[in-house]
């Protein structure tokens, strides 16, 4: 039976998992030797098509857990029930006794995203993209590395292009101003969404930001076009890395986005425990997804440009046009220190026993 102090160990890990707009959607529930875990529905993003950056993040949480376990002894084998929807028991893991080690847990308290630019100077040794393909070998996902700049400069450009759609474009905007905190009170309240403090945000942004929530604020600043140069300022850091990894699935269903969130993590910590950083870039898979699933959620402006992107997206990923993508990173080294977000839902609160 698993101890109230290792399950507790355990969460702590789990709990310090990323996820998508730092939503945290996960549960969990001791058993004897078991924990179910669970994917939280209301702590999900309204557009997230077939729940896939919810159930990554619930994936890269349960890696925590089972690298955590692997460190202190513990071997763990997960299964997955049948079931249609995403908002039950999702996954089910299943400990023993051993004699085994994890040094990545190390990583996990350190592991962090940072979006400072990189040094484009340096490039990843031959160990290290070994080590990076190595890690998510044991995972049913396919990872492909791009390492030549104007590849990345083609990818800078469709991500601008495309996270400017998430501030012009109704249902993305009031989802983003639903999840973004602007105080601490909101912080506190919810321990969950994103903060402006781990976005690297300046105090005077953060105050024009807040009128953006208005529609006929957010239509003056659109027609001025600074929506655009912020989202092009913010997609040139694409530029400044060592290499870009694109994650893909061979299957749009549950247990295969939890397994790409597991292999996320594995392939983040790895890279955390090399010295390298890490950024992930979620606007253009979740774009291409919903436009094979929800073509009729775009308006036809939208739904043009985006089968443009898509088109331009698998020349550079051509392993996209086999495969669903999942998540895109930006990988590389700088000196500069990362800020990590200050809101986490307690393990009390992510404790259902």
């Amino acid at each position: 039976m698993i101890s109230d102090s290792e399950f507790y160990c355990w969460l702590e890990a789990a709990s310090l998992a990323p996820s998508a707009d730092n939503m945290q959607p996960w549960a969990f529930k001791k058993r004897d030797d078991e924990i179910e875990v669970y994917y939280i529905k209301e702590r999900s993003l309204p557009t997230d098509t077939l729940d896939m950056f919810g159930l990554i993040s619930v994936g890269a949480a349960i890696q925590n857990i089972i690298i955590t376990a692997e460190n202190r002894g513990f071997s763990c084998k997960i299964t997955y029930p049948n079931h249609a929807t995403f908002d039950k028991l999702v996954a089910l893991l299943c400990f023993s006794s051993c004699e085994s080690n994890n040094e990545l847990a190390d990583c996990i308290p350190i592991r962090s995203t940072n979006r400072a630019p990189y040094d484009i100077r340096t490039k990843l040794s031959n160990t290290q993209i070994f080590l990076l393909q190595k890690s998510t070998a044991s995972f049913p996902v396919s990872c492909q590395y791009i390492f030549d700049k104007p590849q990345f400069e083609e990818i800078a450009l469709l991500d601008a292009q495309s996270s400017y759609i998430r501030l012009e474009y109704q249902p993305f905007h009031d989802e983003l101003f639903d999840i973004l905190r602007f105080s601490r009170s909101e912080n506190e309240k919810y321990r969950y969404g994103l903060t402006f403090e781990s976005l690297e945000v300046p105090d005077f942004a953060v105050f024009f930001a807040k009128f953006l929530k208005f529609r006929l604020f957010n239509d003056l600043v659109s027609k001025l076009g600074f929506g655009k140069l912020v989202a092009y300022s913010l997609s040139r850091k694409l530029t400044k890395s060592s290499c870009l990894c694109l994650i893909s699935v061979t299957e749009r269903d549950c247990k295969s986005y939890i397994e790409a969130g597991r292999g996320l993590e594995q392939l983040w910590l790895t890279c955390t425990k090399m010295g390298l950083s890490v950024q992930p870039y979620g606007v253009l898979p979740q774009y291409l997804t919903k436009l094979d699933i929800e073509p009729r959620f775009f308006t036809e402006k939208y739904k043009n440009k985006l089968f443009k992107h898509k088109e331009k997206f698998n020349a550079v990923f051509t392993e996209s046009s086999t495969k669903f993508p999942a998540l895109l990173l930006r990988i590389g080294q700088t000196d500069q220190i990362s800020k990590r977000s200050s809101i986490r839902i307690t393990t009390n609160n992510i404790n259902l026993n």
